[in-house]
């Protein structure tokens, strides 16, 4: 099975798909990627644009099941587009193929990973940091967090 994982920013949406390894207990990585939205297109066909894109990737990949980090409630940078993009995200995974997806800040997703919240940081930010049997260490803090919320996605 294969899950994808989304963390946007205000002019990106980072993306990774992971597949459950049968062979062994890790994950298998398929794909670490990012959408960035073109700045010539306005706000409606910016968001239209990243919803035919995420449902081509979703329809090529055969993802099942889907996760994506949302903005934190508390969080005193609230981003319009950020939230925007996720809206769209979550409309497509929810009107797609996948048959089960998650939308949660980091309170859900280390939850669903069966990490204490204050060790998901550390995920983010440290050198040589792995879980799942994936290397963390080569990827930036969005891809990370894409990576972690795809991982989390299969215990749905």
């Amino acid at each position: 099975m294969k899950t994808i994982g989304f963390r946007a920013t205000a002019s990106k949406v980072f993306y990774s798909i992971v597949d459950d390894n049968s062979i062994s207990d890790n994950y298998r990585l398929v794909a670490v990627e990012c959408i960035i939205v073109p700045f010539a297109l306005n706000f409606p066909e910016q968001l239209n644009f990243l919803g035919i894109t995420i449902k081509d990737i979703i329809r090529e990949y055969g993802v099942e099941q889907a996760g994506i980090r949302t903005i934190e409630a508390t969080s005193k940078n609230k981003d319009i587009k950020r939230i925007s993009f996720e809206a769209v995200i979550q409309e497509l995974i929810s009107s797609s193929s996948v048959k089960k997806y998650l939308a949660s800040d980091i309170s859900g997703i280390h939850a669903k990973l069966g990490i204490k919240k204050d060790a998901y940081k550390p995920l983010i930010k440290e050198k040589g940091a792995t879980h799942s049997g994936i290397k963390l260490a080569e990827y930036n803090a969005e891809e990370r967090d894409a990576i972690l919320v795809a991982i989390a996605s299969f215990k749905l």
